[in-house]
């Protein structure tokens, strides 16, 4: 009895640890690819970061022609297997760039894992000042 426990909690921290390292691939990727998109549509004299807890985020502050804009990205964290899930399907429901100019705030929500998510990304993201803008208070 013990033995078959042991032998289940060992597989079961096996795969924790292997989802770990291909959760923490994806989202790297998909934050340096994020970060490809917004230089190449805004084309920023210079960019600073600030990583929002290590894997699940990066603030970019954009300093240019066009005065300063700030892109916030918040992916979900599929580093965690157990938060995952709930993240998911109950708190974020997907991936998030809100890019802010001054008062002005635009929000994309969708899973950028996809493909046609980011299709549709690239589009929301050329679009510039039309489209979905919403203001802050």
């Amino acid at each position: 009895m013990t033995g078959t426990v042991f032998l289940f909690l060992l597989s079961f921290s096996l795969l924790l640890v292997l989802q770990y390292i291909r959760g923490r691939r994806q989202n790297l990727e998909l934050l340096r690819w994020i970060d490809q998109e917004v230089r190449a549509c805004f084309a920023p004299e210079d960019v600073t970061y600030v990583w929002l807890g290590g894997l699940i985020g990066v603030t970019l502050e954009l300093h240019g022609s066009r005065g300063p804009e700030r892109v916030v990205v918040v992916l979900l964290p599929r580093q965690s297997l157990l938060w995952y899930p709930i993240s998911r399907f109950l708190t974020l429901k997907g991936d998030r760039v809100r890019v802010v100019k001054g008062k002005e705030a635009r929000m994309f929500v969708g899973n950028l894992r996809k493909t046609r998510e980011k299709e549709r990304f690239r589009r929301w993201l050329r679009q510039g000042d039309q489209g979905a803008v919403r203001r802050s208070s």
